[in-house]
């Protein structure tokens, strides 16, 4: 997809997705001390999903778009984290913008961006007025909420466990390891 203002369907390519997003977040997110890190897109000539991430010291913003088949409905969202943001570690210390949103008392339309009949350049703006509107104390360095939001959510989530046949499923210490550190 080069036409940032072309409706999004099932196996758009985000090959424009760096070049639109920047467009529209470098700016805004530069102001508030977060700068553009790196693009990672689905290593394919017709990349289906990606993200953009911004970094300000130990915060991060990662923005998600996909638009791949397996994952249909398409959708874009907004993660929040400190700490790394390369997975394990970026899997346990991010929530998402919505968390946040309904924390604040947003409706449940503050969700995950469902991209059906939406342009790229449509998600940005609106995770980037959704990102100013909700999410400014943790653009402002201000994390208690954050922190308080993310220890319920990792307190209460499966780790990854192993499965092998005959034997009890096990969760791996990587797991634990994480759970502790990010709750």
């Amino acid at each position: 997809m080069d036409d940032p203002d072309q409706t999004l369907d099932i196996g758009s390519s985000l090959a424009s997705l760096e070049v639109t997003g920047r467009a529209i977040l470098d700016g805004s997110l530069h102001q508030r001390g977060f700068e553009f890190t790196r693009a990672q897109l689905e290593d394919s000539p017709n990349p289906t999903y990606g993200s953009l991430f911004y970094r300000a010291e130990d915060q991060y913003l990662q923005f998600q778009v996909n638009t791949h088949w397996h994952d249909a409905p398409i959708y874009g969202s907004v993660a929040l984290g400190v700490g790394g943001d390369q997975f394990p570690d970026s899997d346990w210390n991010h929530i998402a913008l919505w968390r946040l949103a309904r924390a604040k008392g947003a409706d449940k339309s503050v969700a995950v961006y469902s991209l059906e009949g939406q342009t790229m350049r449509s998600f940005f703006l609106h995770a980037l007025r959704d990102l100013i509107q909700y999410g400014q104390d943790f653009l402002d360095g201000e994390l208690s909420l954050f922190f308080q939001l993310r220890k319920a959510q990792n307190g209460a989530r499966p780790g990854y466990t192993v499965h092998a046949p005959g034997q009890t499923p096990v969760e791996m210490d990587i797991s634990k390891e994480l759970r502790t550190k990010y709750t």
